[in-house]
């Protein structure tokens, strides 16, 4: 890293220091920064942060025994046997110091930063983005779920003078913390993908979600471009809260970048002609995931990727697991989203099963939506509906909230629900037989991946 010891101390104000110190520490470049003992390497700057389940502050002995240059603490570990010349920095918040040294950090670098928020699709986007600027640049990504306050100032310390770009994740569940995540990254296009009803349970209405998605746009410097879907309910909102350069994407004939003539394939994967003109076949299944390639596309063109490249780009694209993966497995095909669930994407998952044509039946094992407050019971109600006007043969239902679905299906449905997980994967593995299809969707907690039969 571009960082020693001696910045740090300016960083946090700090003229006193718990331990005895050598001068040449804190001319020395740090060698990275963590926050996790157990994977801590020599040389690097330990931060202790204090969650739910542990508290990093009694780590600080085991870093030094690994090679700490230094510590970054909130309390004193009363049981500590630091007897070192290395430096510990007492602060009141480790975790806003994080983010503090991060944006001090990113200042270093006068690179184009492009960072994507949403209630859906936003890793899908991100590592669309990721493979089209990798044709032309040494690009930095967010990897798996850093798209929060720990996660995207680790990132940030990632970047060093061989990366051309970075695309970064921007999660929330709470007003501000999009606010507080843009101003450390400070994004120079700023990709919004849609808003729908994740985490639903921590806002008023779909107003306050549209809020603090803006939140992207208010940033000091504020972002050169807004990326934006034109056929978003909330386009305007954000056409009127940012002075960037709008390019926007989607099916709508006004847009920028705009999908016209979508046929789907068998098997949900979605083609497209961009304006009109350009033929365009992704691996990627469903409506929603047109819109993640047009975004990206935006995005693309914005950096000087020819767009005729970028769409032979898209079969390099590598998604995570549990985001709308579809494989075969023993005669029958899953399709995995189990990674989270909103009633924005469940809605997505439907139609994409909708466009599937198999010889066998469509189940859906189902976890519940979580983090909807005093709407579950009725947004889980309000899947009954959707999955019974579907194509969906079977729905396997499991969790608290779920039965409320469960008992709403109405026509010729088979449905089976199970408080206990395990009794769900039992029937599940039952019913299923060669050409059949299995989908699986269910919020992060619920660990509905832990049923697929594979």
């Amino acid at each position: 890293m571009n960082l020693n010891g001696a910045e740090l101390f300016k960083l946090t104000g700090k003229q006193k220091l718990l331990t005895q110190y050598a001068r040449d520490v804190l001319d020395s470049d740090i060698a990275g920064i963590s926050t996790d003992s157990r994977k801590f390497k020599k040389g690097q700057l330990f931060i202790a942060l204090k969650g739910n389940k542990f508290d990093g502050n009694d780590f600080v002995d085991d870093v030094f025994k690994k090679g700490a240059i230094g510590a970054i603490i909130s309390k004193q570990n009363p049981k500590s046997e630091v007897r070192n010349p290395k430096f510990i920095i007492k602060v009141s918040d480790t975790l806003k110091t994080l983010g503090d040294i991060a944006l001090y950090y990113r200042g270093k670098f006068d690179i184009p930063v492009i960072a994507v928020t949403g209630s859906c699709g936003k890793t899908t986007t991100k590592e669309i983005i990721y493979t089209l600027l990798c044709l032309k640049y040494k690009v930095l990504k967010t990897e798996g779920n850093y798209n929060n306050f720990i996660g995207l100032p680790l990132t940030i310390f990632n970047m060093n003078g061989e990366y051309d770009a970075v695309v970064m994740e921007m999660g929330m569940s709470h007003a501000g913390e999009i606010r507080r995540l843009a101003t450390i990254a400070r994004p120079d296009i700023a990709v919004i993908t849609n808003v729908g009803k994740a985490h639903f349970g921590f806002f008023n209405s779909l107003d306050d979600i549209a809020k603090a998605k803006a939140e992207i746009l208010e940033t000091c410097p504020p972002p050169k471009f807004c990326v934006l879907n034109r056929d978003d309910g909330f386009f305007r909102y954000f056409s009127s809260r940012t002075k960037a350069k709008i390019i926007t994407f989607g099916i709508n004939k006004k847009s920028h970048f705009r999908a016209e003539k979508i046929t789907f394939d068998s098997l949900g994967k979605a083609s497209f002609y961009l304006n009109g003109k350009i033929k365009v076949k992704t691996p990627f299944l469903g409506v929603g995931n047109i819109y993640n390639v047009l975004a990206s596309f935006a995005v693309a063109s914005l950096t000087g990727i020819e767009i005729k490249q970028a769409v032979s780009a898209l079969f390099d694209v590598k998604l995570p697991s549990g985001r709308a993966n579809l494989y075969g497995i023993k005669g029958f095909y899953i399709l995995d989203d189990s990674y989270n669930a909103n009633p924005s994407s469940i809605v997505d998952l439907v139609r994409t099963i909708d466009k599937i044509s198999i010889r066998g039946k469509k189940i859906i094992l189902l976890g519940e939506m979580l983090e909807l407050g005093k709407y579950s019971r009725g947004e889980h109600i309000k899947l009954a509906k959707l999955i019974s006007a579907s194509s969906v043969d079977i729905l396997i239902a499991t969790g608290r909230e779920t039965k409320y679905t469960a008992k709403n299906i109405f026509g010729n449905k088979k449905v089976w629900y199970f408080d206990d997980k395990n009794e769900a994967k039992k029937k599940l593995e039952s019913l299923l037989n060669k050409g059949d299809l299995l989908a699986v969707k269910g919020s992060r907690a619920t660990e509905m991946e832990k049923l697929l039969p594979i």
